[in-house]
């Protein structure tokens, strides 16, 4: 006849009255609390490497050795990674060579040769820019518009008739570049004269 199984109980109770042998304390962790774990493996811990000092003070002597290296291998890395995390951008060098500077009316006279007269009073506008900008006359970022533009150069120090010359010249541009995709050689030669008085004012 087959014995009856134990109960779920019983089987409980064994493992505790297994685990409660000296042997076994070491793995009782939900019998005491993490603190008191680790105090005692670190204590077992010691004993056991003043243990290995007697038995073989030479292994003893090379893991302490290897202990030492690896902690200081460590700092170094460490060390060395917060160097390099704080270590700003490299200054660019004054040796440098600088990337040249664009030319918008010369390309403005090679589109223009080419019978793109809207794309050279594009580049014409660009080299207007570039002069009011280098003269100081306005400031523009690069997330300004022609608004930005038109109430700035209204504020700005150009002649009147130049300065009115110039919003007409950006409005005639705005609206050819957005609505009619045109080519024009009378708004190019509008933007030709806008250019030749700004080189005269302000360059």
């Amino acid at each position: 006849m087959t014995p009856p199984l134990p109960s779920e109980e019983a089987i409980r109770a064994a493992v505790h009255e297994v685990l409660a042998r000296e042997p076994y304390a070491r793995f009782r962790f939900l019998e005491s609390d993490w603190l008191s774990t680790l105090q005692r493996w670190f204590e077992d811990y010691l004993g056991w490497m003043r243990d290995l000092s007697d038995r073989s003070p030479v292994l003893f002597g090379l893991l302490l050795a290897g202990l030492l290296l690896l902690g200081l291998l460590l700092l170094g890395h460490v060390v060395w990674s917060l160097r390099v995390a704080m270590r700003g951008r490299p200054r660019a060098s004054a040796d440098a060579p600088t990337a040249p500077r664009r030319d918008f009316a010369a390309e403005a006279v090679r589109l223009a040769g080419l019978g793109d007269t809207l794309e050279a009073c594009r580049a014409l506008q660009l080299a207007c820019l570039e002069l009011l900008v280098r003269s100081g006359v306005v400031s523009l970022a690069r997330h300004d518009g022609n608004a930005a533009l038109r109430r700035r150069l209204r504020g700005s120090s150009l002649p009147v008739p130049l300065r009115e010359e110039l919003i007409r010249g950006i409005d005639q541009l705005e609206r050819s570049w957005f609505r009619d995709r045109a080519p024009s050689a009378d708004l190019y030669s509008v933007w030709q004269h806008i250019h030749a008085g700004l080189r005269e004012t302000v360059a």
